[in-house]
C-alpha cells in the first residue's frame, strides 16, 4: 500500500495544481467538473488507505514538578508506531508522537479538512485522563497553536479558493454532553445559575435519528478565520 499511497499523493498534487491553474485562467466550471470529480476520488482513495478510523498516541513529557519529585515515564516508545507499558505489553497505533511538534500533529489531520469540504463527516477528538495534554494538542497556546486553530485556518484557505465559482458560508455550533444532557454552548442564556448551566432555559436538544446532527442547535455564522476563532 505504501507505493500506491505515494503514487496517489503525486496524482492528487498534479490534479490540484492543474485545477488551480485552470481556474486562474478563467475556464468555466462545467469544463472543470470532471477533473474535480477525479481529484475527489483520488483524495478519498488516499484517506481509505490510511483507514476510516485512525488512532494516534502522543506521549506527554514529564513536567518540571514531576521530574523534581522523581517520577518516571509511564510508557516507553519502541518506534513511531509502538508503545510499551512496563509489565503491560506493547501497543500499536497508526502513529506515536513522543511528543512531536504541533505542526506534525496537524499534518496528520490536514487532509480531513478537505474531506469535510468534499461532503464527508469528519471527527477529531482527544482522549485521556486529566492532565494528559488533550487541551494543548487540540487548542494549544498562542505561540504553539493546536489542531483546532490550524484547522480553522486551513478551512478558510481551501474555501477562499472556491469563492470565485460558488457561494460558500461557514456556520459554527458547540455542544456539551453534561450529565447525559446535551447543552448548547453558543446559545445566549436567558437564565442564571443551574438552569443556565444545564441548558434548561434553552430548547431541548436531541440527536436526529440516522444522522450525526443535533436538532435545534444554535448556529453562528463566521465570515473568516478570525471570527470563527472568536466564536469557538
Amino acid at each position: 500500500p505504501l507505493p500506491k499511497a505515494a503514487q496517489l499523493l503525486h496524482i492528487r498534487e498534479q490534479l490540484s495544481r492543474s485545477l488551480a491553474g485552470a481556474k486562474h485562467a478563467g475556464l468555466p466550471e462545467e469544463e472543470l467538473r470532471e477533473a474535480e470529480l477525479r481529484r475527489r476520488r483520488v483524495h478519498n482513495a488516499i484517506e481509505d488507505l490510511k483507514g476510516q478510523i485512525r488512532v494516534f498516541c502522543r506521549v506527554r513529557p514529564l513536567s518540571d514538578k514531576e521530574v523534581g519529585e522523581g517520577d518516571l515515564e509511564a510508557v516507553q516508545v519502541v518506534d513511531d508506531m509502538t508503545l510499551e507499558v512496563p509489565r503491560g505489553g506493547q501497543f500499536c497505533f497508526d502513529t506515536v508522537f513522543a511528543p512531536g511538534a504541533q505542526e506534525e500533529i496537524f499534518e496528520e489531520c490536514r487532509d480531513l479538512i478537505q474531506s469535510a469540504i468534499d461532503g464527508h463527516n469528519v471527527t477529531i477528538f482527544g482522549y485521556g485522563q486529566t492532565g494528559a495534554g488533550k487541551t494543548f494538542t487540540l487548542h494549544g497556546l498562542p505561540e504553539q497553536e493546536g489542531i483546532a486553530p490550524r484547522a480553522i485556518v486551513e478551512l478558510f484557505r481551501l474555501l477562499d479558493g472556491m469563492r470565485d465559482r460558488c457561494s460558500v458560508s461557514v456556520v459554527a455550533s458547540m455542544v456539551e454532553l453534561y450529565n447525559n444532557t446535551l447543552v448548547d454552548l453558543l446559545r445566549p442564556s436567558r437564565g442564571s445559575g443551574s438552569s443556565a448551566a444545564t441548558g434548561n432555559s434553552a430548547p431541548k436538544l436531541s440527536v436526529r435519528q440516522g444522522t450525526p446532527q443535533v436538532e435545534r442547535l444554535f448556529e453562528r455564522q463566521a465570515v473568516d478565520a478570525a471570527e470563527l476563532h472568536t466564536i469557538l
